[in-house]
């Protein structure tokens, strides 16, 4: 507890210039105050650890506008440290400060200290600067918190599959951030940036932060066929038959998959003399683009000679070694119009080379 005289002339300080801080008041005593030996006088009333206080010359230390010690932290420069740093967190956000005086940088603690501000939300934080020891008043700057950009990791939906209804019909769409469900209209808003939401096909939802969130991000879905129950994919690596012919899965659809570039043929039936290998193939309600044949797919099938290609998705990695122990001595390419089947059988010419393929065809 303070002396009462010390209490005193702390009071005539703070009457003398009322913008001094508590630490500044004992610094201007503690520096203006005599050594003494209280066993050599009756001042100990007076004395604290720095000795006995002269309450003129700590008077004459505020007042003195010659003081080279006591001067306005205002003159300072002050940078804040780390700007990648200052996102939105939903906690406090507290750059590093560096406060210097012509050249000379000062000590945190002992020159200034340092106090925050609505510093949590997005928008503009505040900083005070307030001089301690041989420095006096207050510099206020202030930094920007950037919101939080959402990625797709944050951002789900209840399904990608919708039953048709006859109106706008939408996936149920939460944002997570951490272990927080963010606000629809608060934190985010959600638009329709392809189809309908309401007839069947595939559409896109534009999820865009607000507030404390930026940033845009897309997610698809699909409205069933009327009447149609959402009956999900097989895994990849998994097979299915459709049309008489046999295919492997190789890429779910979903939300952030809507192409469905999924499967490769696998084999048809043993009797066929010909077979067709598709550019895209129904399943369970799911449409698939054949983009391959798998090595060896028509071995062992002895009648069959012809093959029907009308994927425009293979590629030469796709069909290497397809053909290879067939009896397949023709491919008829029918990928569209007469001009882009003439283009795909300079091209799969190439592909069915029985350096490729394993056999040798020829191509129509």
């Amino acid at each position: 507890m303070a002396s009462p005289v010390a209490a005193g002339i702390a009071g005539l300080l703070w009457a003398a210039d009322d913008s001094l801080t508590p630490e500044e008041v004992v610094y201007a005593m503690e520096s203006t105050a005599h050594s003494v030996n209280p066993a050599e006088n009756n001042w100990s009333s007076q004395s604290g650890s720095a000795g006995a206080v002269d309450a003129g010359a700590a008077m004459d230390f505020v007042l003195s506008s010659s003081n080279p010690e006591r001067r306005s932290i205002e003159d300072a420069k002050v940078e804040l440290m780390g700007e990648e740093d200052r996102i939105y967190t939903g906690k406090e956000v507290r750059p590093e400060v560096k406060v210097s005086l012509d050249g000379v940088t000062l000590k945190d603690g002992d020159d200034y200290s340092v106090h925050y501000s609505q510093n949590v939300e997005a928008g503009t934080a505040s900083i005070g600067i307030t001089g301690k020891g041989q420095f006096k008043g207050t510099k206020a700057v202030s930094f920007t918190i950037y919101p939080k950009e959402l990625e797709k990791s944050d951002v789900h939906l209840s399904s990608y599959l919708v039953e048709y209804t006859g109106a706008r019909n939408y996936p149920d769409i939460t944002v997570e951030f951490g272990d927080r469900k963010l606000e629809w209209g608060r934190d985010f808003t959600v638009s329709l940036a392809s189809g309908s939401g309401q007839d069947p096909g595939w559409n896109t939802l534009e999820i865009e932060g607000r507030g404390n969130f930026t940033g845009k991000v897309k997610k698809s879905f699909r409205i069933l066929p009327e009447g149609s129950k959402a009956v999900y994919p097989k895994d990849a690596g998994s097979c299915f038959q459709a049309g008489g012919s046999t295919y492997e899965v190789k890429s779910v659809p979903g939300e952030d998959n809507p192409v469905n570039n999924a499967v490769v043929y696998l084999a048809g039936t043993s009797a066929a003399k010909k077979a067709t290998v598709p550019a895209w193939v129904s399943y369970g309600g799911h449409t698939y683009k054949v983009g391959g044949i798998k090595a060896g797919a028509f071995k062992g099938k002895k009648k069959l000679t012809k093959l029907t290609v009308k994927s425009a998705a293979l590629t030469k990695a796709s069909v290497k070694g397809s053909l290879s122990g067939s009896k397949v001595k023709y491919i008829y390419v029918k990928v569209g119009s007469k001009a882009t089947n003439k283009k795909y059988k300079t091209t799969y010419k190439s592909y069915f080379a029985k350096a490729n393929s394993g056999k040798k065809v020829r191509i129509k």
